[in-house]
């Protein structure tokens, strides 16, 4: 994986959740109304993603084909 992927997609700081911060933070400024956004996530961070998007409306958690959370 790190000979493709670059070293900010595999490394999110120290808790691996500031780049989300970031881009929620983004979020209203560059998406129109009713948007839909999918964020990517390690298998332990649907949860903590739920709660960062709280006052978002609509926001699940997408398991992937073995039962991990996969998507936001």
């Amino acid at each position: 994986v790190t000979g493709f992927e670059p070293k900010l997609a595999l490394v999110s700081g120290s808790t691996g959740l500031e780049c989300y911060q970031k881009l929620i933070s983004q979020l209203k400024s560059v998406c129109n109304p009713g948007a839909i956004v999918w964020f990517e996530i390690g298998s332990e961070q649907g949860q903590a993603l739920v709660e960062m998007l709280a006052k978002f409306k609509d926001v699940q958690v997408i398991k992937d084909l073995s039962g991990k959370d996969r998507f936001v």
